[in-house]
């Protein structure tokens, strides 16, 4: 969810929010792309609809869901 910008550096929610945190529950979102690596997990699958609502507008498109939040939509959500 990372968003390249037109310099090619990364976007991340300046809310305060970090980027190696799922911000829907908390724990670690295993993100490539915060992690320094070309590629994140989520770039090869298909996250539901239902788990994307969950995600905060600050951090749309800038910072990922962990791969349990995307398989489970309500798993994150109090």
């Amino acid at each position: 969810m990372a968003q390249n910008t037109e310099d090619g550096l990364l976007a991340w929610a300046t809310s305060g929010r970090r980027a190696k945190v799922c911000p829907v529950c908390g724990g670690p979102n295993e993100c490539g792309g915060a992690a320094g690596t070309d590629r994140c997990w989520c770039s090869t699958v298909t996250i539901p609809h239902e788990a994307l609502t969950a995600v905060p507008a600050d951090a749309w498109h800038r910072i990922c869901i962990c791969p349990r939040c995307a398989q489970q939509p309500s798993a994150g959500i109090s």
